[in-house]
């Protein structure tokens, strides 16, 4: 599967199906209305990320993708939900969609997570500093469901980095929102 077919080239209705897919990461249970204050998890839980020597495990696959889940909603993007940063990996086996445990060699606690086959539709980022433009496109993709006739399922929407020549002043990224 080509790294073309999830970075689109513009934002015009771009839309794409994929069959589920395993994740092995870090995750932190939070809102946004946390993430917007001085307690939010989420630039720790990045620390954590990229402290762990995560891409150098023999069980991921492309490791120069990073992804980022939110996944296991409470509501909408109103409520809790939990946030896994990580990268893809062997197919988890059983119903679960989310498997932890500890890894003796870090004592990190790291998981698998599920992530539902869907149909997505992606946005992508204009380039600029990682955090201005991944936090700039989350407030037009609220925008735009707010408006939108189109419906969110909640299953489980993801970030993706590509980190070949990555540089983290000029950085663009593919968010897929999993629709109905």
């Amino acid at each position: 599967m080509s790294i073309a077919k999830y970075l689109p080239d513009h934002d015009s209705k771009i839309f794409a199906s994929r069959s589920a897919f395993a994740l092995t990461g870090f995750a932190a249970r939070t809102t946004n209305a946390a993430e917007f204050g001085p307690n939010g998890k989420i630039p720790e839980l990045w620390r954590t990320y990229y402290q762990s020597g995560l891409p150098l495990d023999s069980s991921v696959r492309k490791p120069h993708l990073i992804y980022a889940l939110y996944t296991d909603y409470e509501s909408d993007a109103s409520g809790a939900y939990t946030l896994v940063i990580g990268h893809e990996s062997a197919v988890a086996d059983g119903p679960t969609p989310i498997e932890r445990r500890r890894f003796a060699e870090d004592e990190s606690e790291r998981l698998r997570a599920l992530v539902p086959e869907s149909r997505y539709r992606i946005f992508r980022t204009r380039r600029g500093p990682i955090a201005e433009v991944v936090a700039e496109k989350w407030g037009e993709i609220w925008s735009y469901y707010e408006n939108s006739s189109e419906r969110r399922s909640y299953t489980g929407d993801f970030e993706l980095y590509d980190t070949r020549g990555f540089d983290p002043e000029a950085a663009e990224v593919s968010i897929y929102i999993a629709v109905r």
